[in-house]
């Protein structure tokens, strides 16, 4: 078992703002991606990416 140090509420703080974007970034590759799903079934292709 590894014990790690307790982390303080500034460093807690960081670690919050930066993973808040990444789950944004998540949250809208997976909405394009079933997007492009949905399409796919009735034959409407689009390239990948956000910007198409």
């Amino acid at each position: 078992m590894r014990f790690v140090a307790i982390k303080s509420k500034d460093q807690q703080a960081i670690q919050c703002v930066h993973r808040i974007p990444q789950r944004l970034v998540k949250n809208t590759t997976a909405l394009s991606n079933q997007i492009r799903a949905f399409l796919g079934e009735y034959g409407i292709v689009i390239p990948q990416g956000i910007l198409h």
